[in-house]
């Protein structure tokens, strides 16, 4: 009877240890990725969707920004944009 509560506690020691351990890899993954995500050159500042296939994106890409429109069957620059144009937009 003590043998088999024991198992059962052991148990469950493991199961806990393992939903920590996995809790702690996915932040660690979590926090590398952004700071992999952090160091490319081409940035989706915003996404807008028109339709359920149609989007509008807001791109950076070096010192420019681009407006860009996207269908299925094609994809369209709207309007490109030097970002210090978009840093006095608004004021």
């Amino acid at each position: 009877m003590f043998l088999e509560i024991l198992r059962i506690i052991v148990s469950l020691g493991i199961f806990i240890a393992i939903l920590f351990g996995a809790k702690y890899a996915t932040v660690y993954w979590a926090k590398r990725n952004q700071f992999i995500n952090n160091e490319k050159q081409i940035k989706v500042i915003e996404q807008v969707p028109l339709a359920r296939d149609k989007a509008v994106f807001l791109i950076k890409y070096r010192d420019n920004e681009y407006i860009i429109a996207t269908t299925p069957q094609n994809i369209e620059i709207i309007d490109k944009i030097k970002s210090e144009e978009m840093d006095n937009y608004g004021n």
